[in-house]
């Protein structure tokens, strides 16, 4: 966050971030947050991101024997950390059942190619989606004609709603308090704000650093918060945290290896199944599923519900 020339600051503790440079990630001394310290906002740096992605992400073609190689890399990880792996499904599971279904009324924000918001109002659920990439609002229209009046720009959804989801959203503010707060308003009664895959940051060991690991993404993810400052940003938001899960997700550690190993491109195409002349061939991206298995990350994959106090 920009607090005046040359300056920034925590916007979770609002502490000064010493030493911070442009265009860097910068930690909080007071919580262990990482701040991507920019000149422009989250607004512009994500807007022109995803506009661009969405509007190319259909000539996309997938490598499908990369898919069963990670795959089979994927069961054996989940079976080497089968009770986190299990914790952290059960977790998700509750949160589906919770949005899902009659007598809901749930907002997303930011629902990007909008499976999940389809999946909702297949349910029956009452649901409304916001977004603020015009190529993503397009692209779900399209898709889904009949909601397509069920989405549009932030703050654009009527009424009040018993849960707001986002998912892999939250890491992509400027000033996730003022987001919460503003969230929190448009609850009714005793509603529910969903943060759903979201990297945090946790403390020990680990075998990548901001310079390879995959959440320390410039300039799209602006903050990457630990539990400290998980707690700190909701407790200026007058929320608290009824439930969070995390785990070390073996994807996360494959699309870090990616960037180790110098396949730069997978920070722009987030994908690793994807035919691209700048991505490894399968030989080598077996042993990056392989290398994977033996690695920790940095930061956890983790989802929270979060309640008024």
């Amino acid at each position: 966050m920009l607090s005046g020339p040359d300056t920034y600051t925590c916007p979770l503790c609002r502490m000064l971030l010493a030493g911070a440079i442009n265009d860097s990630y910068s930690g909080c001394s007071a919580c262990g947050s990482y701040v991507y310290c920019s000149s422009q906002s989250a607004e512009e740096d994500n807007r022109a991101y995803f506009d661009a992605v969405y509007r190319t992400v259909s000539g996309y073609v997938v490598d499908a024997r990369k898919q069963r190689i990670f795959s089979a890399g994927l069961r054996r990880d989940q079976k080497n950390h089968k009770e986190a792996s299990e914790a952290f499904e059960g977790h998700q599971t509750r949160v589906r059942r919770m949005l899902a279904g009659e007598g809901r009324r749930v907002l997303e924000i930011g629902f990007g190619e909008g499976t999940v918001l389809a999946e909702l109002l297949s349910a029956g659920t009452d649901a409304w989606g916001e977004e603020l990439s015009v190529t993503a609002l397009e692209n779900f229209a399209t898709r889904f004609p009949v909601w397509a009046h069920r989405v549009g720009k932030p703050a654009s959804a009527p009424g009040k709603f018993d849960f707001i989801y986002c998912s892999a959203l939250f890491e992509h503010l400027d000033d996730p308090v003022s987001f919460l707060v503003t969230a929190s308003a448009r609850l009714s009664g005793e509603g529910h704000i969903v943060i759903d895959n979201f990297p945090l940051v946790v403390p020990g060991p680990a075998d990548t650093s901001p310079e390879d690991d995959i959440c320390f993404w410039k300039p799209c993810h602006r903050l990457l918060c630990t539990t400290e400052g998980l707690q700190r940003m909701t407790s200026a938001s007058g929320l608290r945290v009824p439930a969070l899960a995390m785990h070390d997700a073996y994807l996360y550690r494959v699309l870090s290896l990616h960037r180790r190993h110098g396949y730069l491109m997978i920070e722009r195409m987030r994908n690793p199944f994807l035919r691209h002349a700048d991505f490894p061939g399968r030989l080598r991206f077996w042993m990056i599923c392989r290398q994977a298995l033996r690695v920790q990350s940095r930061c956890r994959l983790a989802s929270a519900v979060l309640a008024q106090i």
